[in-house]
């Protein structure tokens, strides 16, 4: 039953506000990435008091589907400006009534399981976004669009209060392990914030913030310092492995999510198969002193290859879906699944980098489309295929359900079906700057020319393409009933 009362004095105070905020922004100075701020956190706060307010799910429903027709309207009739004109091609204006009544499902009317997640939502996207206004001086890019290394910071230590009050305030767990679960779940939604763009943080954050809040609280201590340890250690390896500088900030922080994901759903032998593969994302393995220098080439998208978010989400949506299968239905196949598609992502990373190492090496000798080129890069591409096998097998061979001969045939199909898709289907780009064929639509910091192929169909999306053909051909050549 909705609670009509309740709806309507809640959808009654929010318009008030909105019109509040929009004849500020008419009659004042007030820019609109303020005021859209402004009504970013009021909506946030009175999200989070829900629980308090609303017995059944589908009053937040109605009150949510109101909002959203309301944002939708005015979105196409050009009004509402304190709110759409910031940043008009954001959807987080229509992501956020979204997600309030999914997290308010999810929750099941815990206040503590849906306050943090609107919190998370709410007060430390602002407290960022005025941080890296005011004082933002180390940048970088996320797909052409801006953010700082004090807006980060801001963020993580104000998602870190944000969680621990509440989380005290429930006394629910002692305060030991509330200020850890605080600390790693704020540096993992500080991550996921940094790299989310165009508004979808709006979906991403609150789901994470659940998420994390409802499967890291019965935790013991000491498995939230070995989540602490191996997200930061997982950082600092990757930035000091990044020899070649093929991974740009936003591709080290998504690499880091990606391989605590592994550790924290799988277990170490899920986890140092990927790290492997991960370190060895640029086969350039070598200490690098971090100075503003570094930073700053790192911060831009002058992509050479695979190295920023999108490349990441690519060669991991493939072999994370067995990860997630795994942990909703725990069988023994889908690790083996998971190396095979890890030895595939390394293969096709392998094939691809080694051109810049033989251009290093020996040019002359070894001309680019040479057979003696395409050997030593398939040679090369099995070889780092191997060597995820052999350390799955070193962390747990017992949990193996296939062989050498399997790995390195799914492999070569991955290599295959990406080098056919390169030369007939995937777009190829010229970059006005440095004057070279490229394969990535922004490169040295620009918009690159489409010279050739598809152009919505990029290197990133070949490789998901390659992977989920490798996915195929595992369930044919290895099929469930006979691993």
């Amino acid at each position: 039953m909705v609670e009509w009362t309740s709806v309507g004095l809640v959808a009654t105070g929010l318009l008030v506000v909105l019109g509040v905020i929009e004849l500020i922004r008419h009659n004042t100075n007030v820019s609109a990435p303020v005021t859209r701020k402004m009504a970013h956190v009021i909506a946030g706060i009175t999200a989070s008091s829900f629980p308090f307010i609303f017995d059944e799910l589908y009053s937040v429903i109605v009150l949510a589907a109101a909002f959203l027709a309301l944002m939708l309207f005015t979105r196409f009739l050009t009004g509402l400006g304190s709110v759409h004109q910031a940043d008009p091609d954001s959807a987080g204006a229509f992501l956020f009534p979204v997600v309030i009544p999914l997290v308010f499902w999810f929750a099941g009317g815990d206040w503590l399981m849906f306050m943090v997640p609107m919190l998370l939502l709410t007060i430390p996207d602002a407290v960022a976004a005025i941080a890296g206004i005011r004082y933002g001086e180390f940048k970088f890019s996320v797909n052409k669009q801006t953010r700082s290394l004090e807006g980060s910071v801001m963020f993580f230590l104000t998602a870190f209060i944000v969680i621990l009050i509440p989380v005290l305030l429930s006394e629910r767990i002692d305060n030991e392990t509330a200020i850890l679960l605080a600390l790693v779940l704020a540096m993992l939604v500080t991550g996921l914030e940094a790299v989310s763009v165009y508004g979808i943080d709006n979906l991403i954050i609150p789901l994470a913030g659940f998420l994390g809040i409802y499967m890291m609280m019965p935790h013991p201590p000491e498995v939230l310092i070995m989540h602490t340890a191996v997200i930061i250690s997982v950082f600092l390896l990757l930035i000091a492995m990044n020899y070649w500088k093929q991974l740009t900030v936003s591709g080290i922080i998504g690499l880091t999510l990606m391989l605590f994901v592994i550790y924290a759903w799988g277990d170490w032998h899920w986890l140092i198969p990927a790290l492997w593969y991960c370190m060895t994302f640029n086969l350039g393995v070598s200490l690098r002193r971090f100075s503003r220098r570094y930073f700053t080439y790192i911060s831009k998208e002058h992509s050479r290859g695979l190295f920023e978010i999108n490349a990441v989400f690519h060669l991991s949506a493939v072999p994370l879906v067995f990860l997630f299968l795994n942990l909703i239905d725990p069988r023994p196949q889908y690790f083996s699944y998971f190396i095979i598609l890890i030895g595939g992502a390394t293969a096709i990373a392998y094939f691809h980098f080694i051109t810049y190492w033989l251009k290093k090496i020996s040019p002359a000798a070894i001309p680019p489309k040479s057979f003696r080129s395409w050997g030593i890069r398939f040679a090369i591409a099995f070889t780092g295929a191997s060597i995820i096998y052999g350390l799955a097998w070193l962390a747990d061979s017992d949990a193996l359900y296939h062989n050498l001969y399997q790995q390195l045939l799914v492999a070569g199909l991955a290599v295959i079906m990406l080098a056919v898709l390169q030369k007939y289907v995937l777009a190829g780009y010229y970059c006005g700057k440095c004057g070279k064929k490229v394969l990535s639509a922004v490169h040295c910091g620009r918009d690159a020319t489409l010279i050739y192929g598809v152009h919505f169909l990029g290197l990133w999306q070949g490789i998901l393409i390659s992977m989920g053909f490798a996915a195929l051909g595992i369930l044919y050549l290895i099929p469930m009933d006979r691993m």
